[in-house]
Formats: structure tokens, sequence, C-alpha cells
């Protein structure tokens, strides 16, 4: 959507504006997804980060920022990234400690 907003409409904030409005709407529609966001960061650190060199992990990192900042219903999400975390750090299962941090 970046991509069309960005060469179609040359980038008009209007565009953006109701991208990003649109992108929040339809994302908290559904009450499960901070914890799917929360369980796809959990597989980011477990799997998804191995073998990505330093700079494809700072852009997925960001990605996951920008979601998260979409959330209206960050405490639910920061609950189960938490026990997402916990788990990691107690089986040791995290790919990257730079990553976590």
């Amino acid at each position: 959507m970046d991509e069309m907003v960005e060469k179609s409409f040359q980038n008009d904030i209007r565009f953006q504006k109701c991208r990003d409005t649109s992108f929040q709407s339809f994302m908290n529609k559904c009450q499960f997804s901070p914890h799917f966001i929360a369980s796809f960061c959990d597989n980011e650190f477990k799997k998804g980060l191995r073998g990505v060199n330093e700079i494809e992990t700072e852009q997925r990192l960001e990605a996951l920022i920008r979601l998260f900042c979409c959330l209206h219903e960050r405490d639910a999400f920061i609950k189960s990234y938490s026990k997402f975390l916990s788990d990691r750090l107690l089986n040791k299962s995290s790919i990257s400690d730079a990553a976590e941090q």
C-alpha cells in the first residue's frame, strides 16, 4: 500500500492519512489482533530472524513497532508479549539477544 500511495498518488498527505486510518480501523476490529501480533513477534525472535543480516533484522523490528503503534489494545499486546518473552528467556529459545534488547 505504501508503494501504491507513493507511485500512484505522489505521496499525497490525504491518501497517506486515509491509508493509515483505514489500516488502524481494520486491524483493531478483531479483538485477537494484539495476541496475534505478540505471537508473530515471538515467532520472529525464535525462528524468523535466523540467518538474517543486521539491516533486515532492523527493518523487521521497525515494522513490528509500526504495527504496535497502530494497536488500540496495547495492554493486551504487552500482556501476551510478556508471557512469550518470559518463555523465550526461560527456555533460552531466542535467536538474538541483541534483537531482544
